[in-house]
């Protein structure tokens, strides 16, 4: 004798059927979000706005033994008009006031009152002026919690680091011979931006400590203190 399911079972079975095939969905999507959210935020800024300005500290480790006096930390406040910028670095006695610029496809420092124009990169010059070879070109992009698109990288996936954590904390990678970390994060507005990066390779170790992110759009970059 041939067994026929009620009219009230196969409901209920066309029920559980249809919420088995809705969980697989959204567990798809859930799924598919975390990548992509990761990926695109380490590809590519569009989702970023392309104004604006932060304050912090920047503290400058060296790594070899016979550097360690060289240690240095230094305030900043930086501006940013799409790929223009103007960062004023001001630290203790020996250092002074810095102030670099960059405009179109010229890049300025002034330190005191002298006055510098590099024709090749910001990096040189910096190097001139302080002994450090630091990655300025690229911080532009890694402040945001981004990768540089100038170069590839690989995102760190294994601890200690903590690579996705997708509400607290934003994505670290490998890039141009720096590791970039993100131990702390914090909402402005709609986006997960960096309340403090690590940045460091065989010869420096960079910490940097974010403070009053502005991401509203601005007309014309900050003008530097008088």
């Amino acid at each position: 004798m041939r067994f026929t399911p009620s009219a009230k079972a196969q409901r209920e079975a066309r029920h559980l059927l249809g919420l088995t095939f809705l969980c697989a969905i959204i567990l798809g999507c859930a799924g598919t979000t975390k990548k992509d959210s990761l990926d695109n935020r380490l590809n590519d800024g569009h989702s970023l706005p392309s104004h604006w300005q932060v304050k912090g500290k920047l503290a400058i480790r060296p790594l070899s033994p016979g550097d360690k006096k060289n240690n240095q930390t230094l305030r900043f406040e930086w501006s940013q008009v799409s790929s223009n910028y103007s960062i004023l670095f001001a630290g203790p006695l020996g250092f002074g006031t810095m102030i670099i610029e960059k405009d179109a496809n010229r890049v300025t420092l002034t330190r005191g009152k002298k006055y510098f124009v590099s024709a090749d990169s910001v990096e040189e010059l910096f190097f001139q002026q302080t002994g450090w070879h630091l990655p300025l070109s690229h911080l532009r992009h890694w402040v945001l919690g981004q990768a540089s698109p100038d170069s590839s990288f690989s995102p760190i996936h294994s601890p200690p680091h903590n690579t996705l954590n997708v509400e607290e904390q934003l994505a670290s990678f490998e890039q141009q011979g720096w590791t970039v970390q993100y131990p702390k994060s914090t909402w402005v507005n709609t986006h997960l931006m960096p309340k403090k990066m690590i940045v460091s390779n065989d010869n420096f170790k960079l910490i940097i400590a974010f403070k009053n992110w502005q991401l509203a759009p601005a007309p014309e970059l900050a003008s530097p203190p008088q």
